[in-house]
This record gives C-alpha cells, sequence and structure tokens, in this order.
C-alpha cells in the first residue's frame, strides 16, 4: 500500500465537504415547509484499541514487550463507534403528496475505530479508524398510527471522510507502528416498504424490508495533483422484521403492551448503531453464514396516550449472541442504551464484536 498524499487528501476534503454543504443548504431552501427537527448523538464501544496503539507509538518498548502486549489481546476485537445525527423533515407539495407526505434531509457525522491481534505464532495486528460525514434525501411515508396502512421510505446518501489503517506482524510495529491513510468517498441509496394490521384496539403486527446499497471508494495513491481511484467496494445491506404486540390490559393508563420481534438480515438486532463505514471496513457479506442472519426477542413497552412519555426494553437471541437494550422517552428528550453482540466474521460465532452503547436524543417541532 501506499501512503496518500497530504496535499491532495486536504484539498479534496476542503471541494467536496464544501459541496456537501452548500448541497445540504440548497435541500434545506428547497424544503420551505420544515415541520419537525431531531438530532442524536451516539457513543459505543467495546475497549479501547488504538489507544494501545499510541502507547505502543509513543514509548520505546523492546520487540519482546510488543509481543507481549499483543499475547494479552490476542483475538479479542476491539472497537469504538460514534454518531452525530441531525434530521430535518418537512410536508411535501401539492404533486408529490399522492406518493409521500414528508420530506427529509439528514446529516451525520460518523467514526469507527477498533482492531484485532492475531497468531500468537507470528503476532500480527490489524487496527483501523474510519470517520465520516454524510447526507442523505428522500421522501417517507410513515404509518398511520390509528388504522391500517403502508409506510415506504426512499433516500440517497452522499458522503467523505479518512480511513487510516495498520496492518502488520509485531515486528513490523517497532520501533515505528506503520499506517496507511486513504480518502473516503461514498454514495448510495436506502429504501423501505413495510404495512402495519391493526387487528383490533388491543391487538396489531408490522412487517418491514429494508434494502441499502452502498458504494466505497478509498484513495491510497501518492499524485497531489489530481485525486485517483484505486479502491473500490460495494456492499448491500438487507433487513427483513416482523413484530407483533398485544395489550393485556385494554383500560390501563400508562399503556402496557406486550410484543415478539423477529429480525433477519447482517447484524439483525432491533437497535442499529453501526456507522457506513463499518460494511468497508469489515468486508459485509450479503448472505453470510445462516445463523448469524437471524434474529429473535421480545420487547415491552410502558407508554401514556399521550405520547409525552414511553419506556421500551427489548432482548433476546439476534445474529447467533444475546443482547438486551432499553429507551426512554420524556417529552423531546430520549435516551438510549444496551449491548449487542455482532459477528465480524462470515461464519456463526466466532469472532464476536459486543458494542455498548449510550445514545441521547431530543426532537421538536419548527
Amino acid at each position: 500500500m501506499r501512503h496518500i498524499s497530504l496535499k491532495s487528501s486536504l484539498t479534496l476534503h476542503r471541494v467536496l465537504a464544501s459541496s456537501l454543504i452548500l448541497l445540504c443548504f440548497m435541500l434545506l431552501d428547497a424544503s420551505n415547509s420544515l415541520s419537525d427537527f431531531s438530532t442524536q448523538l451516539l457513543y459505543g464501544d467495546t475497549s479501547t484499541f488504538w489507544g494501545t496503539l499510541n502507547d505502543l507509538n509513543r514509548t520505546t518498548y523492546s520487540l519482546s514487550e510488543v509481543n507481549e502486549i499483543l499475547d494479552s489481546e490476542f483475538g479479542i476485537p476491539k472497537e469504538g463507534i460514534g454518531r452525530a445525527d441531525f434530521e430535518f423533515l418537512s410536508d411535501t407539495e401539492t404533486g408529490m403528496k399522492d406518493y409521500f407526505s414528508k420530506g427529509r434531509i439528514g446529516l451525520s457525522a460518523e467514526a469507527l475505530a477498533g482492531g484485532i491481534a492475531r497468531n500468537r505464532v507470528f503476532p500480527e495486528v490489524k487496527g483501523y479508524g474510519a470517520y465520516s460525514f454524510h447526507t442523505e434525501y428522500g421522501f417517507l411515508e410513515p404509518y398511520d398510527r390509528s388504522e391500517s396502512s403502508w409506510n415506504y421510505q426512499l433516500f440517497t446518501l452522499l458522503g467523505i471522510g479518512k480511513v487510516e489503517m495498520v496492518d502488520a506482524l509485531a515486528i513490523d510495529l517497532y520501533p515505528r507502528i506503520p499506517s496507511v491513510e486513504s480518502f473516503l468517498f461514498f454514495w448510495g441509496a436506502e429504501g423501505t416498504i413495510g404495512y402495519k394490521n391493526i387487528f383490533s384496539s388491543t391487538m396489531w403486527s408490522r412487517n418491514q424490508i429494508y434494502v441499502s446499497p452502498t458504494v466505497f471508494y478509498l484513495d491510497e495513491s501518492e499524485t497531489a495533483k489530481k485525486f485517483k481511484i484505486n479502491h473500490r467496494k460495494a456492499s448491500l445491506r438487507w433487513r427483513t422484521e416482523s413484530e407483533w404486540r398485544v395489550q393485556p390490559f385494554e383500560n390501563l393508563d400508562p399503556i402496557f403492551e406486550l410484543g415478539a420481534l423477529g429480525i433477519s438480515g447482517p447484524q439483525p438486532t432491533p437497535f442499529r448503531p453501526l456507522p457506513k463505514s463499518w460494511d468497508l471496513i469489515h468486508d459485509l457479506e450479503t448472505f453470510p453464514s445462516a445463523g448469524q442472519l437471524f434474529g429473535i426477542g421480545s420487547r415491552l413497552v410502558l407508554r401514556n396516550s399521550d405520547s409525552t412519555f414511553s419506556f421500551l426494553l427489548d432482548g433476546g437471541f439476534y445474529g447467533g449472541y444475546l443482547g438486551a437494550g432499553a429507551n426512554l422517552q420524556i417529552k423531546n428528550f430520549s435516551l438510549s442504551a444496551g449491548s449487542w453482540g455482532y459477528e465480524q466474521s462470515s461464519g456463526f460465532r466466532i469472532i464476536e464484536s459486543r458494542i455498548r452503547y449510550l445514545e441521547v436524543g431530543y426532537s421538536s417541532e419548527i
């Protein structure tokens, strides 16, 4: 691998970042009837890995000490994620209302950093850090709360970022850690279609399909004169959900609901904290081992009738691992926390990355 020219990377970052910001303002201006705004901040991790690499980089360890540190970390993936989301919704104009009632603009800044040490005989380490910004624009038709209805969404996305990789034997880490920086550009789409069937005032079901193709480009060239595509990867993330809910006590306030949830697709967890760059870094397979494609669990919901308070608790066996998560909403504020296991290989229960996360959110009408 060759190191990307810093001048080329910075220049292209400025050009594309300016273009994305200009595009966002154009889209905001086009949607002149903004009605809703929401934002979420998320952090999650297993435990730090780049901290270990930084310590090795700053300190003059001997080669035996490097091997000893890597041996203590052997075979255990360590990962951290961060995300900041901003979403704007608007009512669509007359010509679009027959198909979509809402327009949506989304802005996201994401980070993924982690690594794993392998091979006790000849220790080797793989580390990665991916930092990106992307914007989404599209339309949606939400479920009707009072009667059976369809839900469909269609978005396009465009993003830029930076990827730093370390892939070396232990002997290569001394006296300095070799790393490669690459410029990242990606684009794609997201589509969702679902149907909510309300059987009675105390029972309903929801079935939904989600598809998201994304194309990633990495630049590892040394030229300072122009941006050159050196690596391209396409991923296809898909997901199906089936949820059933029942309200055992009809006249109780706050309302109490029990539910069952079934999910299929790569990383089938109820809450989806993973950044877009996960699919690139972990080389997402559309159809990995069947065992990690399915998940099933239960859901408990407690909410009041005017939607100013709700508490949701999830738990189950998803993608081969036990996990649980909770969400609390009080008026405009929300708080989510949980722990889910994600398979990093194409097999079943081989390399688990267990992400513990905390997310805070705020939403309001404009």
